[in-house]
């Protein structure tokens, strides 16, 4: 299926909102999803392409990424996102979240519904992580010329302190 920014995609009993987010990779998409907890309507987002590391990308893809974090913060704002999904489950606790839900207690509080304050500060964080990966990049264009595959490596990256 192909989809677009915007569309809706029903799924069951389910629509899922689909917005276009390219920059990790060209085609990635996030959704919005409306959740039941309890019985309680919740609204879900999934960011489609967490990742700052991608080291041989270029400026202009840098900033195409950042647009699309800033673009999808929005839209989950409009939308009242608070639970956040997470295609990569270590940069959100997701695995621990999913420990505490089984283990809840019937009346207790479930570990997915962070709340809207929470969803816009995990989009805040990774669009100023994206900020400061486009300035180390202009630095390093500074320093090692343009070409990001002749720059050297990072040292946390080192082979040799790997071994």
């Amino acid at each position: 299926m192909v989809v677009t920014d915007g569309d809706k995609v029903t799924l069951g009993d389910v629509t899922v909102t689909t917005v276009f987010t390219p920059g990790h990779t060209p085609g990635s998409i996030s959704v919005i999803v409306p959740v039941k907890a309890d019985g309680v309507s919740h609204t879900a987002m999934m960011w489609g392409g967490p990742q700052w590391g991608f080291r041989n990308a270029d400026l202009p893809a840098r900033e195409f990424y950042e647009n699309s974090l800033v673009k999808f913060q929005q839209a989950v704002k409009r939308a009242g996102a608070d639970v956040v999904l997470e295609s990569h489950p270590f940069l959100s606790n997701l695995v621990e979240k999913l420990a505490a839900l089984r283990n809840r207690k019937a009346t207790g509080p479930n570990p997915l519904i962070v709340g809207t304050d929470a969803v816009d500060r995990y989009m805040t964080i990774w669009t100023e992580c994206g900020r400061a990966s486009v300035a180390r990049y202009k630095q390093y264009q500074l320093k090692y010329g343009p070409n990001a595959r002749d720059w050297p490596q990072p040292a946390f990256m080192d082979e040799e302190l790997l071994r």
